[in-house]
């Protein structure tokens, strides 16, 4: 009985109310002084390296936001970090088209943020399953009555809350891929408009568009098999 406790229903308003939570925690810090722009989070790498992982489940929900085999975007614009209590020297060649880039950048960095968190929701909540099932199934032969209330009462309801976290889990994570094409296809008009680049998202952006498909796809995020 304690393990249908264990995993509670998941429906898409619950998996929307924690992401939600989740980025109106982090609402007041800019996403350009964690990221530094859409290569690798130094910062938050050094941080979790020097806290290791309780187990190999614990370190494959870490958010990871430079992942192997990201491919790296090429962008015209010479973008550099916004400065920190020290003037910036004017450059007519930068100035001119990174407020357009640097928007589209900001946008496309907090949609990659919430796919990493969506991908930990997803992965440590699949994983708690699959060992409340497995442990359900090892133990209910200790005894008939044990056996009955398990595969009649206890395992279907935790099936169901499994069934509801997936449909969730896709629902969201087609919401998310549309804001991502969204969020290249600006990126597109940037180039387009300030470097003639006219087929920028079907050459360069076209590509972190499949690898985060794949990536964060329900097939191998939220695998029960």
């Amino acid at each position: 009985m304690a393990v249908s406790a264990a995993v509670p229903a998941f429906g898409q308003n619950r998996l929307d109310t924690i992401v939600e939570n989740f980025l109106n925690t982090n609402e007041a810090v800019p996403w350009d002084q964690i990221t530094g722009s859409f290569d690798t989070a130094r910062g938050w790498g050094e941080l979790r390296d020097s806290i290791p992982p309780l187990n190999a489940a614990d370190s494959a929900a870490e958010p990871d936001l430079s992942p192997a085999g990201m491919p790296q975007v090429p962008l015209s614009c010479p973008i550099e970090p916004e400065p920190v209590n020290t003037p910036r020297q004017p450059d007519s060649a930068r100035d001119g088209c990174e407020p357009c880039f640097r928007e589209a950048i900001r946008k496309l960095d907090f949609n990659r943020r919430i796919f990493e968190r969506l991908r930990a929701i997803g992965s440590s909540t699949i994983t708690m399953t699959k060992k409340a099932i497995a442990f359900g199934d090892s133990s209910s032969g200790i005894h008939a009555v044990v056996g009955l209330e398990w595969s009649t009462a206890v395992k279907p309801k935790i099936e169901q809350s499994q069934g509801e976290f997936k449909s969730a889990y896709s629902a969201k994570y087609r919401e998310l891929m549309h804001s991502l094409e969204a969020n290249l296809r600006d990126l597109g008009r940037c180039e387009e408009r300030y470097f003639n680049n006219r087929d920028w998202y079907a050459r360069q952006g076209y590509m972190l568009y499949g690898f985060m498909e794949h990536r964060y796809s329900p097939d191998l995020v939220i695998n029960i098999d």
